[in-house]
């Protein structure tokens, strides 16, 4: 299920180390065990339920998430209606009326710490991170309610690119109606045979992948023949207005997404479970989140084949929806936005764009963002005027926080799941010794961690879950481990070491002074104890081919890299690939994680509370199961966690206050956009 990107998506900042092709061995069973958490979701929405913005004024039925609330985190069926709720805080909305082309400030500058990794390329089966298209050139389905979710913490699926959706009276299948009269940038029409396309070029580019769906087997693709003779089929009569034998194929309902006519698309998923996943899957972290024009794909080569997508569009821009167009790109150096001045968005209200900011116009003519990996050039971009975004690493957060009323850091709301985190290798002496570490996990000076590491912005939670989900989070009402070197000497001294035991090796990132700092914080712990440890500097590409693998990989290696703390608290940190409670629990803890494993760790109690998830049990069975799998993660730690309201987890971004009021970003905490979404961005005047 989760897909453990070297990128900010999963895995903050290395974009998309795994990708959505990768790990099938065990990728079925993750993605079983995520789709039980949606049965909280889909079960309550047995009868027929749309979803419309056709109108801002109207009340509409909304998929939603309550992570707010003490006594539930289930996914629920809501009625809600449209609002629009001003903040001072940098996330928020504000009322925004819709800026003409004439209007708009000449330019902005954004400095990131990261580029795409595969240029402009939207297409490959693996995704482009970070996702700096996002919202701005390419458009989803649906997406999340940004000014909900940020304000209230409340995840309501809303339509973008479709006009409505409904689920079926059983659960299994959502029907999108798609808006009309919508175009491509050049002028290629969007309609469902374009969407359709789009999707099954992206399973074929995949190798048929069962888990092609941001690798989870959400659907049943055993009756599907797309191929060569398909896309035969597409080159000779394109998808615009299919012929009538490609519109046969289209329309084959025996496959599980199929159209019914030009504006009218249909997902069967395999049950009520994967329907939630096959809705969430069509927003920001979702295969869909780049709708591209697939007529021009086809007419500029094709979208590839299993052995590769088409480097064609590595250095050229396939047509979007978006309020936005690639007026400019220089690899490894920058990509220029400029206003889309065809874009359909255009003639939506002020009341609409309020209710849903992620179809908004934009406020700025043009907008750059540089690739700058360099944390002091970043800064000084800000500082001096030549940025007025930039991302800015911890070392410099305090003097720009001290500049309050020049820039404001850009601090997520507390419900956020981003998860950074230290493992210990459980499976070679001695830090496979559970008195040892529970040793160092009260050998360390917290408020020191928290503060030196994350500004103040982070507290240390007790994991797996995210306290996002109160409803699962800390199951028996235990305390983060504490700094109390007291109980810490008596741990070591019930772990009966040898005189002689092997350096712990701390590894962090390449480039990272905070994280040094974090593992000199620990070391610290160490030397109090007197244990033996190394710091060691890896390149983040040596980091990301050690730790971030699927399971069997990662235990067999932990075999041969000997005693190990790795920290996951800078340019990697633990994300979530979707909403979703179980997501953490089988990622971090299981023996069928596909990448979020890092300290090797296996027991049969947690792994039942990860079947729990997905077996058909009651929400007070998996309750009962993981409180029993919570007391022994606790008792054996093998992770310390935390809680970072960091967008970039050991930094974040400022804003130049006279310029930018606020701005939204990644509304599934994926890392999978890094920056603003650009179309989101609110200036002061």
């Amino acid at each position: 299920m989760t897909s453990f990107i070297v990128s900010k998506s999963r895995w903050t900042k290395g974009k998309r180390a795994l990708s959505r092709v990768a790990v099938v061995v065990v990728v079925v069973v993750i993605i079983v065990i995520v789709a039980g958490a949606g049965y909280f979701a889909i079960s309550a929405t047995r009868t027929s339920t749309t979803t419309s913005t056709s109108s801002s004024t109207s009340t509409s039925s909304t998929t939603s998430i309550s992570t707010t609330s003490t006594s539930s985190s289930t996914i629920s069926t809501t009625s809600s209606s449209s609002t629009t709720t001003s903040s001072s805080t940098t996330f928020s909305s504000t009322t925004t009326t819709t800026t003409s082309n004439t209007s708009a400030p000449s330019s902005l500058i954004i400095d990131d710490s990261a580029i795409p990794f595969d240029g402009l390329n939207t297409f490959p089966p693996t995704g482009n991170s970070p996702a700096w298209y996002y919202s701005a050139v390419y458009q989803p389905l649906v997406s999340y309610n940004l000014t909900a979710e940020f304000n209230q913490g409340s995840y309501q699926i809303v339509p973008v690119l479709a006009s409505n959706y409904t689920i079926s009276p059983d659960g299994t299948t959502i029907t999108f109606n798609l808006r009309q009269n919508v175009k491509f940038s050049n002028g290629d029409p969007f309609n469902a045979y374009q969407v359709w396309g789009d999707l099954y070029a992206q399973w074929y580019t995949s190798g048929n992948y069962s888990g092609w769906w941001d690798a989870y087997p959400t659907f049943n693709m055993a009756n599907v023949t797309f191929g060569p003779a398909t896309a035969a089929l597409e080159n000779s009569s394109g998808v615009i207005n299919p012929s009538a034998a490609l519109l046969s194929v289209m329309e084959n309902s025996s496959w599980p997404i199929y159209v019914t006519g030009p504006y009218q698309i249909i997902f069967r998923a395999m049950n009520s479970e994967d329907a939630y996943y096959a809705l969430v899957g069509t927003g920001v972290g979702g295969v869909i989140a780049y709708l591209n024009d697939f007529q021009y794909v086809l007419e500029h080569g094709g979208q590839g084949s299993p052995a590769g997508a088409n480097s064609y569009f590595v250095d050229n821009s396939v047509p979007g929806t978006g309020p936005y167009v690639v007026s400019g790109y220089q690899p490894n150096g920058y990509v220029e936005f400029s206003q889309n001045p065809t874009y359909w968005g255009d003639s939506l209200s002020a009341a609409q764009i309020a209710a849903n900011p992620m179809l908004s116009p934009g406020q700025v003519k043009n907008i750059f963002v540089y690739y700058k990996p360099d944390d002091l050039s970043r800064y000084v971009d800000l500082t001096t005027g030549t940025a007025q975004i930039s991302e800015i690493a911890s070392e410099y957060l305090s003097s720009v926080q001290s500049q309050s009323n020049k820039y404001t850091l850009a601090i997520a709301p507390k419900w956020s799941t981003m998860m950074p985190m230290i493992g210990f290798n459980v499976n070679v002496f001695p830090t496979n010794i559970t008195d040892f570490r529970q040793a160092i996990v009260h050998a360390i000076n917290y408020t020191d961690f928290v503060q030196s590491v994350f500004l103040g912005h982070a507290i240390e939670t007790v994991g797996p879950e995210f306290p996002a989900f109160p409803q699962y989070y800390d199951l028996g009402n235990f305390t983060p481990y504490n700094y109390n070197m007291t109980l810490a000497e008596q741990y070591l001294a019930e772990a009966k070491l040898p005189s002689s035991v092997p350096a712990t090796t701390l590894y962090v990132f390449s480039g990272c002074l905070t994280c040094e700092t974090a593992a000199d914080i620990v070391q610290a712990g160490f030397q109090a104890l007197g244990l033996p440890s190394n710091i060691v500097v890896e390149t983040t590409s040596n980091m990301g081919s050690m730790f971030l693998n699927p399971y069997p990989t990662q235990y067999n290696d932990s075999l041969s890299y000997g005693p190990y703390m790795e920290f996951f608290v800078g340019q990697f940190a633990y994300l979530p690939y979707m909403v979703t409670p179980v997501d953490s629990w089988a990622n971090m803890m299981g023996d069928t994680s596909v990448g979020g494993n890092i300290a090797a760790y296996y027991n049969p109690t947690v792994q039942a509370c990860i079947t729990s998830f997905f077996n058909g049990s009651s929400t007070s069975n998996v309750l009962s199961i993981c409180t029993q799998a919570q007391r022994q993660i606790y008792d054996q730690a093998p992770y310390i966690t935390f809680n970072t309201y960091l967008y970039a987890v050991i930094g974040t971004y400022a804003y130049n206050s006279a310029i930018v009021k606020s701005a939204y970003y990644d509304p599934d905490w994926t890392g999978y956009t890094d920056i603003p979404l650009l179309n989101t961005i609110v200036l002061t005047s």
